[in-house]
């Protein structure tokens, strides 16, 4: 059985720990820290190691790095501003990383009443801003936008089923 790979991972001034299979591709690095941060994956520069995200952590460079810094901003809102510059792929995934920030972190003393309806009201907003985003022909794009509205909806039928009445 192969090892696991442990990388300190420091954002700011938050430092964690990320534990992968050492048969770990630099994007699932990528993703692990997304789900921590909120930064999208495309959002992310990584400091202490280099490689496209397919290539597995051992054939990086370095290999198997034991230290990442990253640095990049958490999607905290659906909305992209368009003096952003993103490309079609970075715009999607902050709109699905903003909503599941502003899913998962409601933020404190809010009325579960008023969250349910709040959070209902940001998935159809990400589904409107997703709508928006222009595929340029593109398939891989085209793809990752039908892969996240399927994200949206998968949030929508998580949110109805903890609906409080």
């Amino acid at each position: 059985m192969e090892d696991d790979l442990h990388v300190k991972v420091k954002v700011g001034k938050e430092t964690f720990d990320i534990k992968l299979p050492s048969v770990g591709t630099i994007g699932d690095l990528q993703m692990a820290i997304a789900q921590h941060t909120y930064i999208p994956p495309l959002g992310q520069k990584l400091c202490g190691i280099r490689g496209a995200a397919e290539t597995p952590l051992a054939q990086a460079n370095p290999p198997n790095p034991q230290k990442v810094m990253v640095i990049g901003t958490p999607a905290t809102d659906i909305k992209c501003d368009k003096a952003l510059k993103l490309s079609p792929a970075e715009r999607i995934q902050r709109i699905v990383w903003g909503l599941r920030s502003m899913v998962d972190r409601p933020g404190p003393n809010v009325d579960p009443k008023t969250l349910h309806k709040q959070q209902e009201e940001l998935c159809t907003l990400a589904l409107m801003e997703l709508d928006g985003v222009e595929t340029e022909g593109d398939e891989a794009v085209r793809e990752q936008r039908k892969a996240a509205i399927g994200d949206v909806h998968g949030m929508a039928a998580r949110l109805e089923a903890q609906r409080v009445e």
